[in-house]
């Protein structure tokens, strides 16, 4: 929009950075030093304020200090606190499934999820895969399965969302008209709907930041909130390696006659 000249950067006094950290990754950074570098050119403002929110960690506000650094001169950087977001407010769960049997298993646990929830107290579930081929599928087999949900990717690769699209998918989630939104990392950048109830991953990202902020989805405005990871055998390891990394605790489940559990105790043999 700046570009397009709609959104106006004369006079600009502040500028608020959310999400710092994630804007300054490799898919992202362009975009972002692009903005900067307008603002620094037709910016009027005797002096520019610059606020920069990230995630709680030494490392990444050093990168993002860096790399923000010759572009957004004298910006403060304000933390999360992890330990509130992955700890106080968030509960890990992991659900087993076979790769072929993913979406399957995970129209398996929307049922459960809303059959274990009154009308009163509904679920609101945001769904994160990391490609746009992906985001794809699970939406199309979620709608063929006649489960209410919007998508918020881009559906040919490489090419943004159109605000117009973005809009209708988040105003249908957001006023409850589909309670399941399937998004990827890139495309739910920014978002910000304080009721989701539940976060659902189908991968386990590499980076322990994608991670975080996939969990920052939900308990927010000081509500609880449920982490859930889908996935087979390997990702499995992946998560319990990101469990140790990040001190949280993650607990299995499964889905058993329509419901979710934990699993039943091994028996030993005797």
């Amino acid at each position: 929009m700046a570009k397009m000249g709609k959104l106006k950067l004369n006079n600009l006094r502040f500028l608020i950075l959310d999400e710092a950290d994630r804007l300054t990754v490799q898919e992202c950074i362009e975009e972002t030093t692009e903005l900067l570098e307008l603002i620094k050119r037709y910016n009027k403002a005797a002096q520019l304020q610059g606020i920069c929110f990230a995630a709680c960690s030494a490392t990444v506000s050093k990168k993002t200090g860096m790399q923000l650094g010759p572009l957004f001169k004298d910006a403060e950087i304000i933390e999360s606190d992890d330990h509130e977001i992955l700890q106080d407010r968030i509960e890990h769960w992991a659900v087993f499934s076979e790769k072929r049997k993913k979406d399957q298993t995970l129209r398996s646990f929307l049922s459960a999820l809303n059959a274990a929830k009154s009308k009163k107290s509904g679920v609101k579930v945001l769904i994160f895969t990391s490609r746009n081929d992906e985001a794809l599928f699970v939406l199309s087999r979620l709608k063929h399965h006649k489960v209410a949900a919007e998508g918020l990717f881009s559906k040919i690769s490489k090419k943004p969302i159109s605000i117009t699209a973005r809009k209708e998918a988040l105003d249908s989630f957001r006023d409850g008209s589909v309670n399941v939104l399937v998004s990827t990392d890139l495309a739910a950048r920014g978002l910000d709907i304080p009721d989701i109830t539940h976060v659902i991953a189908l991968d386990v990202p590499s980076d322990s930041e994608f991670y975080i902020h996939r969990c920052g989805r939900t308990g927010r405005a000081g509500k609880k909130g449920v982490m859930v990871t889908i996935g087979d055998e390997t990702q499995m390891r992946l998560l319990a390696a990101m469990e140790k990394k990040l001190k949280i605790k993650i607990y299995p489940k499964e889905i058993h006659y329509g419901q979710i559990s934990a699993p039943l105790p091994m028996e030993d043999d005797e």
